[in-house]
Parts: C-alpha cells; structure tokens; sequence
C-alpha cells in the first residue's frame, strides 16, 4: 500500500530548474520518512541515465536500483508546479510525482498516472489546483476512472490506420525499449497508439507502454492517425521489432609490474604514468653568466628589443611544433610564454633598469626574478607552479641577448634511449624531448600542475618529481628502471627485473591503446553505478579537447589565464566571449566555472593588495573577490550573459564560513536580476578545514561541492606540495584527508547535494576507487588521464569501491593505504 496523503503534497511550488525540483520533492519523501537523505543523490544520478519524463506535463523522479537500500518505506511525494519546470528541451513539467519503492510497488502507481494522462483536462486542472485533496484524490481514485479513459481509447477515428509489429527487444517492452519507441513516436505530428490483446494504450508515453506487459514474440498493434501516419508506422514497425543491443563495455585489463630480487630504488611523485628503463643521464643546470655594464644605455635597449623579438619568433615556432607533434593544449603554454613577452610594463622596468645599470642581460634577469619570486608566494599552487614558465622566458631571452645556442635538453648527444635526471626542467626543455631519446625523467622540483608535466604526458614520456635527496644515490650511466605510476626509480635491477618490465611495458602500450578506444564509453562499474568523468581546463580552446579525451564536461574552469601576465583587467566581453565559446563546444554539457582565485600579493599590475608574509593564508580567492567587487561583478556578469548558450554552473573558491557563500550569492543574484537570465547552479570549492567543519550548514546554501584536494591537502597536512622536501608526505591520499572529504559528502547527502572532485586525487587510480568509495559524484581531471580514469572505474564495483574507502579511512598513514589498494588488486588478478 502506497503512503500518499494530503501531507505530501506540496500546492504552489517554484523551482529554478529540474535539479532543484527534484530536490523538493525527495525533501518531502525524507520528512515523511520514506527515503534517506542519499537517496536525493541516487534520484539525480538517474536523471543522467534516463528521462523521467512522463507526458502531458508529469514526471517520475525515482532512484537507481542499486539505491533501494535507502528507501525506508515506500512512498510517493508531489509537487505542483504551476509555472512549470523545463524537464528537457520542450518538456515542461507542472507535476512532480516522486517515488520510493522499495520493491514494484510503484507499478500500481504507474497505471495510475498512465490513466491519468489520458484525461488531459484533469491533468491541466491538477496542475493548477489550490486544493492538494484534489491531487490525492485523482491518485488514489477506484478502477471506474480507469474504464473511462479506456472507453476513450477504444473510439478509432475513420482515418486510423495500423500495422503489426512483433517486439525484438529479449526482455520484452521494458522501461529501454519502450523509452526508445516513445520517443520516436514523439518525433511524428500524428497520433501513435499501441494495443495489445484488449489493452491499448498511448504509444508516446512510456509508462503506458510499460503498462501493456508485452513480452518478447508478442505481436501488437501500432496505431496512427493523421499527416504523417503512414511514414510513422514504417519507422515505428522497426523501432518495436528491433532487437535490443546490450552495450559492451569494454574493460581493460590492468598490467603491474614489480621487481622480484631485492634492488635499490628512490622515491618520488608520478606526474605522467608510465614505465621506462635506461641508463641515467644527470643534467646539471648551466647558469648564465651576464655581461657586464657599458657605456651604451640605448644600445643594450635595442638589444633587448630585438632579443625579445627573437624570441618571440622561437616561441611561435615552438607552438606550431609542439601543436603538430603533441597536442593543442600542450602548445597553448607557448602562446602564454609569447604573451607575456609582450608585455610593455615589464620591458619598461627592464629598461629602467638598464638606465640605471647599462646591461641589458642583468636589467632583463634581475626584472625576471623579480616576477618570478612575486608568482612563487601567490598563494595559489596552480599560479606558484607558473613560476618555472617566467624563468624559462627569461633564460630564451638571455640565450639572445648572450648570443648562447638552444636549451640543454636539446644539445644532448646519446645513440641511445636514456632517462634524464635534474634538479628542475623547463617547459622549453620538456618541449624539445624526443620520446624515443628521453624515456623518462625525474626532477626534485616540480608538481603534478606544472607545464613540465603536462608537456610529459601529453608526449606519453614516464615522469616523476620531489626525489629530494634521491638525486645524490645515482651515477651517471647507471641503468634504471622508472614506475611513474607507483612514483619510484629502481636503481641497478637485476637482469630478469629488467626482462619482466619490458613484458609489462608492452602490455602497458597495447592497455593505453584500447583506454583510449573505450574514451567515450560511460565510466559505468561494474555493478552498474555511472560516475560523470569531466576535464579541468584553464583555455577556451581546452573545452573542445576535453570531449575529444572522452571528457562528459568540464568540472572546473581556472578563470586565472584572463587575468593574469596583462597591466588592465580582462573586459566583461572579453570574459564572455572565452565563456561562450567553451560553452558552444560542450554543447549542452557541463561547464562548472570557479570565480577568479589569486593570491594576495602585488603580481597583478590592476589590484593593490598590500605585502603579505604568507599569501597562502592571506587575501586570496573569494577573500580577494569581496573585496574587489568591481573585478567580481564583471566576471559574474560575463558569466551570467554566457550561460544563457549552455550549462553554466558557478562556483566559488576559498570558502570557509557560510557567512561568505551567502554573501557571494547575494551579489551574484543582484547581477543576475540587473541582466533578467536565468538563475544557474551554485556551488563551492570544499578546499580549507573550516569548509568541511561548516559543511552542513554550506550544504544549505550551495548547490553541490567540488572537494579541491590540492589545496585540501596543504592546508590539512600543513605541507607545502611544491616543496620537494616534503612532496611525499603531502599526499591526498593520507587518511587525514580522506577522513575530510568522507565527512564532505556525508553532510551534502544529508541535504541532497552532490560532491565532485577536481584536485589531484581525482586521477590517480587509488583516488579515483576511495572517491568512488566514498560516495562522490564527478571526478574532474587532466584531460590526458580521462581516458584511463575511466578504464579503471569500469574495473571495480561500487561495493568494492566502498570496502575500500571504509579500510581506508581507518588507515594511519599514505603508505597503509596504497598498501591496501594494492592488495586489492592482487587479489582481483587471482
């Protein structure tokens, strides 16, 4: 017996769209006592997978199956709707009927409402009725109201035609088959009905075909009467007897490789995965030496104007070389090289500096660090990382102005494949690796963030960083063997370690190979949970390559590259401009765009912040945005302009109390009335332990959070990730800050709110499986690691994903968790 009263109904309601709705209703299922509060989430994950559409301006929010575990009791809620709810483009919804059942009891309901639709008037009386007794009434009403619609049925006009059809699909004309045929016969102006035996129902309504029982074999009758009947029958004969296609997901065998006889080795962080084995190479970092003073102040700015000029030209062939070879995106770091060479502010300082000190090697290097140190303390580990780019900017120049030949790693001369080891490398460096000469390498400086790592992998080159003093343990020619994936460098294997990794590096090929073929299929586990795969991105052009990897949106947007490397801020069209056309590529799907996010120091030419000890604490993210409402309101007028061509959600970065997320909110719905769009998703960057300690209460104010783990990580740990002393201890995936993001989704689940992640933890494979684990949503990530990401979910089950994050919340330490990971592993290959 279904538990409907008057109490959940809900007469009047507004909603701001469908995710919103959806929410409302299952609040009144939570009150009432029928569902958890997760059950909220599980009802937005099956709107991904399937349309709840019902007709006529109803639709049938309900759970994954998977989910019935969190079902108390079964029930129905309503919601009214009278202004109506775009359900999907052209479906409007003025009734939201939500269910929870915990077995199929709801079939009794589907009859119902399938009855209902056929009384079009009550539907529209219903839909804007003050009286909720009416609504109960019509749901629960006796059999009698049944035989009336059917009367109506059984009445064909003169004009109708038919055309049998025995139903393909194996299991009959279930909820799949039935959704594909409503739909086509939607796409017809003509009237589509559907009978069986003495059954006849609404061929494009899906809950009334449901409601016919058809099995496999069973020829029924395909109805249709009006212009384009007879084209309709034709198509719509086909679409019934179709076969059903079960769609294989292909899931790809997973290759580990470790050694077997006892070996050195020396410990790091993977940023581009992979195995590689060679002899060592130790790149020693040669230092300029600068020209002294002279006599002749105009000629050193000339030569630095034509030093600047000749490396502008560099760097546009660069772009060009590196766009055909390896990808777009990683070329873009080029053209933001180029961009900051023309920036007049800084040749002005160099040249007053040159004034000063006539040497326009020194003027340019000592302007350079200048910069460079500024970008270092920015407070941001994405902007800090920029500070290797400047460096590298200013070493191309100097090699001009020093009349010096081409970067290190292009000058090394070897007849064979070697892995190269430094203490730092450039991105210029990077972009010069001949994959087939450079196999791997390891550097003590550097980040997973940083253009190094991004040029690594997207050249498909092994790398690994923060080896500290693991540099000192090696000799040059020594042979190695580098795990980036597991982040070590074995140092002098044995020789049947070296046989087994070449094995294991073959398999390794042929993996990536079929991840890269599966890039478009779902990340479905294997016991059928679809977790959203998107792309973090920080270029317009970055949007469309995002699809291109298999990527299902962008879960963050780094407005950063608008505003940074310039003297005047980005104009709102200059704003709206990058945000329509990252929203015209996606085409519908999401794009979650974070609010400018600095730190707070001088860098920025247009912002006057005072010094700040540490920026990692100080004015940075939303801190800075309040205070700078002027930079605020134009990009969130940019926004919302752009949002009105896709689906645009906001979200703001370094919140720590609720008091700021109300206030940011308040501020961006006062631009959104001034502009007369549409309101749009709301979310915040879950990134501080302030944040997590508020979460429920932010959970009442945001739409969904986006766990960023990097920053999560620093501030939890009290570690900085770019310093390579601690780079191994400042892992995301310590338990401490597991623990954090378990007790995130725990208060968003209580409040209906999906968690996503967007850090670091999102596309290492023992992340991924914890999050999975744990219960977020969306996993955002590189756009070279989308593809294998999404393999590897479709390896585990969501209950194993849970088992894991439960073993691993109750770990002490990093190491006990990959330990468990691993074991894992094993014993799924057994």
């Amino acid at each position: 017996m279904l538990d409907f009263t008057v109490a959940s109904v809900r007469i009047g309601a507004v909603a701001k769209n469908k995710e919103d709705a959806i929410r409302q209703v299952s609040q009144i299922l939570v009150e009432k006592g029928n569902i958890d509060s997760g059950y909220t989430a599980s009802m937005m994950e099956r709107e991904k997978l399937a349309n709840t559409y019902l007709g006529h301006g109803i639709a049938i929010p309900h759970g994954l199956p998977a989910d019935r575990g969190l079902i108390c009791k079964t029930g129905i809620a309503v919601v009214q709707f009278p202004a109506g709810v775009e359900w999907q483009p052209s479906e409007t919804v003025r009734l939201v009927v939500g269910i929870a059942a915990k077995s199929d009891e709801h079939l009794e309901l589907l009859a119902k409402l399938t009855e209902l639709l056929s009384q079009e008037e009550l539907v529209e009386t219903l839909s804007g009725t003050t009286d909720a007794n009416q609504i109960v009434a019509a749901l629960l009403a006796s059999d009698s109201a049944a035989e009336a619609g059917a009367s109506q049925l059984e009445a064909l006009s003169a004009t109708t035609i038919g055309i049998n059809a025995k139903i393909g699909a194996a299991h009959g004309l279930h909820a799949r088959p039935a959704t594909l045929f409503a739909t086509k016969a939607r796409s017809f102006q003509c009237s589509i009905q559907v009978q069986a035996g003495s059954k006849r129902v609404d061929g494009k309504i899906m809950a009334s075909l449901l409601q016919l029982g058809a099995e496999h074999g069973v020829v029924v009758r395909i109805l249709a009467d009006g212009p384009d009947a007879a084209q309709a029958l034709e198509a719509l004969k086909m679409q019934m007897e179709a076969e059903e296609v079960e769609e294989k997901r292909q899931v790809v065998k997973k290759i580990s490789w470790k050694p077997l006889h006892p070996v050195s080795k020396v410990v790091g962080v993977g940023i581009s995965p992979g195995l590689a084995m060679a002899r060592i190479h130790l790149l020693h970092a040669r230092k300029a030496v600068l020209a002294a003073p002279t006599n002749y102040p105009e000629r050193e700015k000339q030569q630095l104007r034509a030093a600047l000029a000749a490396a502008q030209e560099d760097l546009k062939a660069l772009y060009e070389q590196v766009r055909t070879r390896n990808s777009e995106q990683a070329a873009q770091i080029f053209l933001a090289q180029a961009e900051l060479l023309q920036d007049d502010a800084l040749l002005a300082r160099a040249e007053k500096c040159i004034d000063i000190t006539p040497s326009a090697s020194y003027a340019w290097n000592s302007e350079i660090e200048k910069l460079a140190s500024s970008v270092e303390v920015s407070g941001n580990e994405i902007t800090a990382a920029r500070a290797t780019d400047i460096r590298d900017i200013g070493a191309r120049v100097l090699r001009h102005l020093l009349q010096e030949g081409k970067p290190q790693a292009e000058e090394i001369d070897s007849d064979e494949p070697i892995l190269l080891v430094a203490r730092e490398l450039t991105p210029s460096q990077a972009a010069a690796f001949d994959p087939a000469k450079i196999v791997g390498f390891c550097t003590v400086e550097g980040s997973a963030t940083s253009h190094v790592a991004i040029l690594a992998r997207s050249l498909n080159i092994p790398a690994i960083t923060g080896i500290g003093d693991g540099l000192e343990d090696m000799q040059e020619g020594e042979f190695a063997i580098l795990d980036a994936a597991q982040g070590v460098l074995y140092l002098d294997p044995a020789q049947e370690d070296i046989n087994s990794a070449r094995v294991a590096q073959q398999g390794l090929e042929e993996v990536h190979a079929l991840q890269f073929e599966a890039r478009f299929q779902p990340a479905l586990t294997t016991d059928g949970v679809r977790v959203e795969v998107c792309a973090n991105i920080g270029r317009a052009a970055e949007a469309a390559q995002a699809l291109e990897a298999g990527g299902e949106g962008v879960g963050l947007l780094r407005t950063e590259f608008l505003f940074l490397e310039r003297d005047q801020p980005p104009s709102e069209q200059e704003q709206y401009e990058a945000y329509r056309e990252m929203l015209t590529a996606l085409d519908g799907l999401p794009l979650i765009l974070r609010t400018l996010d600095i730190g707070g120091d001088k860098k920025i030419p247009y912002i006057d912040l005072p010094h700040e000890d540490n920026p990692f604490l100080g004015v940075r993210g939303i801190r800075l945005c309040m205070r700078h409402q002027e930079l605020f309101r134009t990009q969130l007028r940019a926004a919302y302009r752009a949002s009105v061509h896709g689906n645009l959600k906001l979200m703001f970065p370094m919140i720590a109390a609720p008091a700021e997320l109300i206030a940011a909110k308040k501020i961006a719905e006062e631009v959104r009335r001034s502009l007369g769009v549409a309101p749009v998703e709301i979310g915040t960057m879950i990134e501080v332990p302030a944040a997590v300690v508020m979460a429920e209460e932010l959970a009442q104010e945001a739409d969904f959070f986006s766990v960023g783990t990097n920053d999560l990580t620093q501030y939890v740990l009290a570690m900085d990730r770019g310093n390579a002393t601690l780079a191994k201890e400042a892992q995301s995936t310590h338990p401490a800050v597991l623990r954090m993001i378990a007790k995130t989704v725990e208060a968003a689940t209580k409040h209906g709110k999906w968690v996503g992640v967007c850090g670091g933890l999102a596309d290492d494979p023992i992340g991924a499986a914890i999050l999975i684990g744990l219960g977020v949503k969306e996993l955002s990530m590189a756009i070279p690691s989308i593809p294998a990401v999404k393999a590897a979910i479709r390896t585990i089950s969501r209950a194993e994903a849970k088992t894991l994050a439960v073993q691993a919340l109750a770990c002490s330490d990093v190491e006990s968790v990959r330990a468990l990971y691993a074991a894992a592993e094993r014993s799924k290959s057994e």
